[in-house]
């Protein structure tokens, strides 16, 4: 386990660039996506228009592909749980 300190490792006393990394989390909530389910209907918004979401089964099976119109993608699906992928940003959903 290294300690890190003000972009510094405590232990070793090497340096490391903190402020170049991101939480994606973060970057998703700051952006305003959200991603709801119900029905077996799993709906990602918040969207540009015209932005590719891509649904995947957890077996890795593509679902489907949707560009987002009025800032929305919607997929249905019999799966109990899709992962979304917005760009390089990848949800996994329960579907209920």
């Amino acid at each position: 386990m290294v300690k890190v300190r003000n972009g510094e490792d405590t232990e070793r006393g090497d340096t490391f660039d903190t402020g170049s990394l991101t939480d994606n989390i973060n970057a998703a909530k700051m952006r305003g996506v959200v991603v709801t389910a119900d029905n077996g209907f799993v709906s990602v918004s918040g969207l540009n228009d015209g932005e590719q979401v891509l649904f995947y089964a957890t077996d890795g099976k593509m679902l489907g592909s949707q560009k987002a119109v009025n800032g929305t993608a919607s997929l249905s699906t019999s799966e109990s749980v899709v992962i979304c992928k917005v760009g390089t940003t990848s949800l996994k959903v329960l579907v209920k």
